[in-house]
């Protein structure tokens, strides 16, 4: 019984991946903070917000329009940048099983705690079972 447990970023180790007992894709270059839903949806908000005074903006023909429809054009691309930022998964996370959003290998001492746990919980619900039905037996 020996396990294997392999980490990689998909560059060359996919196949390495898909043959190991546990593969883990792990994306390299991936922000470290995981952007909420609630942030998510304000941005998606404020974009279509934006838009829809970008299209106002075009109607009117006033100076102090213009100005701010320049101002408007300057959100929109910071908030383009900050989407071009999120994590987009490649080849390793279809690969393997598990994907670690950080690029480092720690996520594995968290596979193998999560294993054991899951191996005891199993365990202790097989003889609560066996007892209860001991129990009812007689």
């Amino acid at each position: 019984g020996l396990v294997t447990v392999m980490c990689g970023d998909g560059t060359n180790d996919v196949g390495a991946l898909k043959h190991a007992d546990v593969g883990v894709a792990i994306i390299s270059n991936a922000p470290e903070v995981k952007p909420e839903k609630k942030a998510v949806q304000e941005k998606q908000n404020m974009k279509t917000t934006i838009l829809q005074q970008l299209e106002q903006g075009k109607r009117d023909r006033k100076s102090q329009v213009a100005e701010r429809q320049k101002l408007l054009e300057e959100k929109l691309r910071e908030l383009q940048a900050e989407e071009d930022t999120l994590v987009k998964l490649g080849d390793a996370s279809i690969a393997s099983p598990f994907t670690s959003k950080y690029s480092s290998v720690k996520c594995i001492c968290n596979i193998i705690r999560q294993g054991r746990c899951t191996l005891v919980t199993t365990l202790q619900m097989f003889k609560i079972l066996a007892l209860n039905a001991l129990n009812i037996a007689y």
